[in-house]
This record gives C-alpha cells, structure tokens and sequence, in this order.
C-alpha cells in the first residue's frame, strides 16, 4: 500500500500517475483532494483509491493508469481488504471499464448514468438549442462575461471563490463533503484552470475544471455562486465551458453523474434495484435525484451506465451506507446539496 512511500511523495507519483494514465476519465482528479488512501502497482505506473469506513474498503472508480495492470491490482486490492476482515468494494466504475472486473467474481449494480455532452455537435445554433442560446445572450446583455483563471493560493481572486464557496453553501443548508465529491480547498485548486463568471468586474460564480489525461473530457467539479446572482448564471458557465472546452479541442463534456437514475430495465428481482427505483421515485424529500437528472438531460447528452461492485448484492446496502459516511460525515449529510 501507500507505507513503504513517504507521505510527501505520494502526491508527485499519483499526479505523474494520472498524467500517463490509460483510458482515464475527469473524475480522476478526485485523486488529488487530499482525503484518499492509495493501493499503487509494484511498478508505481498504476494506483487504486479508496476509503475505509466501518468494515469496508471502498475504492473510487476503476484502477488509474496501465490498463495492462489493471486485473492484478485489483486482485491485490481485495485479497488486501480480505485479510483485513473488510469488505471490499468499488464504487462508480463506469461501464467502459467493467471488462477490467471480469476476472473477479464481484457483482455489479448500477447505480446511475454520467451525462456526457459529444462537443464537436455541440451549439447554440438551431430551435433544439433556443433555451440555451436565449439565455447566453441573456446573460451578456445583463453584462455577465466568462472567463478561465488560473490564480495563487493567497490571491485576491482566491479569496473571492472562498466567500462565494461559503455564501453557497450557507444558502444550500449544506457543508463540505469529499470522497467521491469535491470541496472548496484553497491548495487543491491553485493554478488550476477555473471557469468564472464575472459582472462589474466582480466574481458571481466560479467552478474549477477536471480533464481526463488524455485531453478527451473536460468536467466541472464545484459549481458555486452568489445567492443575490442573476439567475441562470450556472447555465450560462455551463454553456460557455463547453463552447470554451470544443474550442480547446476536448471531445466531451461530462455533466457528472444522475444518482439512482435509468434504473427501469435492470433485474427487476434485485433488491437494490428495487431499492434505487423507490428512492429515485420517491425520494424528492430528501434529495431531487429525478431533478439532477431533468437538468443534465436538457443539455442532450449520452448516458453511461455507471455501477457498484461488490462480493454480493448482499454486501451491497452496508457500502453505500459507509459511502454516505465517508463522502458526507453522516447518514443524514449525504442527502444535503454539496
């Protein structure tokens, strides 16, 4: 595992990890949010990240780097957590990368879709697009402009995210979380690309952008603005993200994952399936997973199976239970806007 590293190495192998990494995606910069442990391949060309809460190891996604290493790192990763006495698991592998679990016997649930906008079609141009075109120009006439930064840990600007970042979540009755989600962290995102909308010279909402290390996705990771900000200022970031990201050369734009959604045509014998259709069905009152998805959906874009892997579908409810825990500090939390 991570022991035999010296703590102050292990963020230089895991970013030179990502930046050679094979068949990466953009959420594999949650790598970097401080909060992981690591399972790295002998070779140091390959790691595993995950958490450990309650009886379970949880790892993030599939294996990040050869793809030629994949299968034993993952044996390794479970026969670790075996003789541990925890139960492994991994949470939100995407379907692109199931065939590197087939040599396991662990069973796949899934669990939602990954919205994923195709940015070489990708316009405002034509009726299909109207809504969005109308609210661009909406936004510029109301003087909003957009803008990628890149700035220092102590700036001016950094500062101005942090007080948007806590008006946001105030605003949300929520807090930070982590794991699998990102947070406001001032070193995390020193010059790092940051998308910015800006009015009157000032900033009224921000989000930081992720890339796959292959230059193909582009993704948004906190999204925050400024409760007195006009509305639709998070659609028009969006809109000129991705503009900015086809301009850029990126293939795809992914508008992460719609929780509990696209369930209908799984095994309908499945308890967790049934579990998942009942709380995307009905669990407006605690969070608007149907809602996450109407708004991802507005913007056409493909969707990607995504899954939970686990020893038994039995397993299954105790590690999204410790997923919760780690990613939100509660049971309750999880169920908070982030």
């Amino acid at each position: 595992m991570t022991s035999a590293i010296p703590t102050e190495d292990i963020n230089d192998i895991v970013i030179d990890i990502i930046a050679q990494s094979v068949g990466s995606v953009s959420e594999s910069q949650l790598a970097l949010t401080g909060d992981k442990r690591f399972l790295f391949s002998e070779s140091k060309r390959s790691f595993i990240m995950y958490g450990v809460k309650g009886r379970n190891w949880i790892a993030l996604g599939a294996p990040i780097g050869q793809k030629s290493e994949s299968e034993e790192l993952i044996a390794q990763f479970l026969s670790l957590a075996r003789a541990s006495k925890y139960s492994p698991a991994f949470y939100a592998v995407r379907e692109r990368h199931l065939e590197r679990f087939s040599q396991t016997k662990l069973k796949s649930q899934k669990i939602g879709e990954m919205a994923l906008v195709a940015l070489e079609s990708f316009s405002l141009e034509g009726k299909d697009n109207a809504k969005h075109r109308h609210a661009r120009n909406k936004a510029v006439r109301e003087g909003v402009s957009f803008k990628i930064i890149r700035t220092e840990v102590d700036s001016p600007e950094m500062d101005k995210l942090e007080s948007i970042s806590k008006d946001w979540l105030a605003h949300q009755s929520g807090r930070e979380k982590g794991f699998s989600l990102g947070r406001f962290d001032r070193k995390v995102l020193s010059n790092k690309a940051i998308a910015i909308a800006m009015k009157a010279d000032e900033i009224i909402a921000f989000s930081n952008l992720w890339s796959s290390a292959d230059g193909s996705e582009l993704s948004l990771d906190l999204m925050r603005y400024l409760e007195n900000s006009m509305a639709g200022v998070i659609d028009f970031l969006l809109v000129e993200t991705m503009l900015w990201g086809r301009e850029n050369g990126y293939k795809t734009f992914s508008l992460g994952m719609a929780p509990l959604a696209g369930l209908d045509k799984e095994d309908h014998r499945s308890v967790m399936s049934s579990l998942c259709r009942f709380a995307f069905k009905h669990g407006d009152k605690l969070y608007s997973f149907q809602g996450i998805r109407r708004f991802k959906k507005k913007y056409n874009p493909d969707w990607e199976a995504v899954y939970l892997m686990a020893p038994s579908q039995l397993h299954m409810p105790r590690a999204l239970k410790n997923l919760a825990l780690l990613s939100a500090g509660s049971l309750k939390g999880i169920f908070r806007r982030p």
